[in-house]
């Protein structure tokens, strides 16, 4: 018997009602009073994880709307953005003065670039007009922190670059050629993998197979990204939220106090904030707060793109049909070296965060790409606003199934990985389409 679309996401909210009550039922008030204190944390922790999903997911959606193929690579790529990034904020200066090495990168990169913008004033191709410009941006930056000394925007700037040409020699060196040749797309797939392998051995010969922290609290490390650590509490019914960081440096710490009064800034004793105020309601630092704003950049910069210009516009028409867009006049070929070139650059933001948060090694990209396509997917694949939907719906199933897990037995932590992937799968039976895929054929 045939079950119609809407007959089975009936049945299945049913299951799922049926399920979470069981579930509720069966864990039983014990440990869902260690969890339920826990929920504000586990927004907030949503936030983050949900951010650095996007970051990595929006690409592959990017990707494969105009070249039609799931690209493996994409999450070694994004690995190539942190190393960028990570040596250039630790090593463009060495004993205080410029790394001659970094010099001379930074100089074949301006000339590089320089040349193969020429070379495009000359050839008009479509290749050169977008690699030249970001080999020289890519120059200049490192010159520039050699001389000034690195900061965090600079090596952001940096992964972005790094992963975006990374993502652009793939598709002009392998795929391109390949579909040029009448490769189906899974013989495309299968070379992405064989992409995402070489870039892998390349990092692990460079990097020693060793794993780094960006993160300067690391006691044994002596460089890095300084994350500040924030804590809130709710005293009397007003949300204070301060900078714990300063307070093993000061004896007063800055700090807001959000109430029924208004909004007031406001400095707290250090000893008490470690030894007489109450457990804190939420802990987060820094990068929670840069994700998201790179993640509000990236909706509003994407959002303006696709509706508001021509090359927006070229875009969508790309993905929806590239033999009637090239009829038209568009150059396809520009469309696609630009979607490959920005899912680069924001798979490179989407490495180096994930790097701050964790650590930095050549397999960083692989570990978290499959989640990375669960979330692409479950979004419906080519649907931008589908993959940042899915993005914390995946992000707080984890967290929230963590901290369930946590509570019963912490040996179970290790089983984190199979949430998202249950909740991927559940979805995709109610909605076989994703969530705001389009349908290609009737029920």
């Amino acid at each position: 018997m045939h079950l119609s679309s809407r007959a089975k996401l009936l049945i299945g909210l049913a299951i799922v009602v049926v399920l979470a009550a069981y579930v509720y039922q069966a864990l039983g008030p014990s440990v869902w009073s260690k969890v339920t204190p826990q929920i504000p944390q586990i927004f907030i922790d949503t936030l983050l994880l949900g951010n650095l999903y996007f970051l990595i997911a929006v690409g592959i959606t990017m990707t494969f709307t105009v070249a039609k193929f799931a690209n493996f690579a994409h999450g070694d790529v994004a690995t190539v953005g942190a190393y960028a990034a990570y040596l250039l904020y630790n090593f463009a200066v060495l004993s205080g003065a410029p790394n001659g090495f970094a010099v001379q990168v930074g100089l074949v990169g301006v000339v590089s670039g320089i040349i193969l913008t020429l070379a495009y004033l000359k050839t008009k191709n479509s290749t050169l007009m977008v690699l030249g410009p970001a080999l020289l941006v890519m120059g200049a930056v490192v010159l520039f922190a050699c001389y000034t000394g690195a900061n965090l925007w600079e090596a952001t700037i940096e992964a972005m670059l790094a992963s975006a040409v990374v993502s652009l020699l793939s598709h002009v060196l392998v795929y391109k050629p390949l579909s040029n040749r009448g490769a189906s797309l899974v013989q495309l797939m299968v070379a992405s993998i064989g992409v995402a392998l070489f870039i892998r051995y390349a990092l692990y010969e460079m990097t020693w197979y060793s794993r780094q922290y960006f993160k300067q609290e690391i006691t044994y490390q002596n460089f890095g990204v300084q994350l500040s650590n924030f804590q809130a509490w709710i005293i009397n019914g007003t949300l204070v939220i301060a900078n714990t960081t300063a307070s093993f440096a000061s004896e007063y710490i800055p700090a807001i106090k959000i109430g029924a009064g208004g909004i007031a800034f406001t400095k707290l004793n250090a000893l008490d904030v470690m030894f007489k105020f109450p457990q804190p309601v939420l802990s987060f630092t820094d990068l929670y707060i840069w994700s998201t704003l790179t993640v509000l950049a990236v909706i509003i910069g994407m959002t303006l793109l696709f509706k508001k210009t021509k090359i927006g516009k070229a875009w969508r028409a790309v993905a929806n049909n590239p033999v009637l867009a090239a009829a038209c006049g568009i150059d396809v070929d520009s469309v696609v070296n630009l979607a490959w070139l920005v899912a680069g650059a924001l798979a490179g933001i989407g490495g180096l965060f994930w790097a701050i948060q964790t650590q930095i090694y050549p397999e960083l990209g692989w570990m978290i790409l499959l989640n990375a396509f669960a979330v692409a997917v479950l979004g419906g694949l080519g649907s931008f606003w589908g993959t940042f939907a899915a993005s914390y719906i995946l992000a707080f199933a984890e967290q929230f199934g963590v901290s369930v897990l946590a509570a019963i037995n912490p040996q179970y932590t290790g089983y984190r990985f199979m949430i998202p992937f249950s909740v991927f799968l559940l979805v995709l039976y109610l909605k076989p389409e994703g969530l705001a895929g389009i349908k290609t054929r009737k029920a």
